[in-house]
């Protein structure tokens, strides 16, 4: 792994640092507001499923295509399948967490 490659992953890095806050603001939030911490917990845990998916198959991607490991193609093909849907769990996610963001305020009180 070069330095380059290394380089065009920072962004990577900023986002998953981004959704492991948040994850961990919902879930310490859980208690005090759960109609929102509920629906935020399981967008922003779909946000790093998502972001951690997507790189370990495009560099699993990228490993069979420089190896020549395909005979068929169908790795390949599989990959690319799985890397289409990826963006649909991911606008899945920004609707939880929208309706997380929508949600009552009802404080609970012990």
């Amino acid at each position: 792994m070069s330095f380059g490659s290394l380089i065009s992953e920072v962004p990577t890095f900023v986002m998953l640092l981004i959704y492991l806050v948040g994850l961990v603001l919902c879930l310490t939030r859980w208690q005090r507001h759960p109609a929102i911490a509920g629906p935020g917990t399981i967008a922003f845990s779909l946000f790093l499923g998502c972001l951690l998916a997507s790189r370990g198959l495009w560099w699993w991607k990228l490993w069979i295509i420089e190896s020549k490991e395909f005979a068929t193609g169908s790795s390949v093909t599989t990959l690319d399948v799985l890397l289409f849907i990826l963006p649909f769990v991911n606008a899945a996610a920004w609707i939880l967490l929208l309706v997380a963001l929508s949600a009552n305020r009802k404080t609970i009180t012990a």
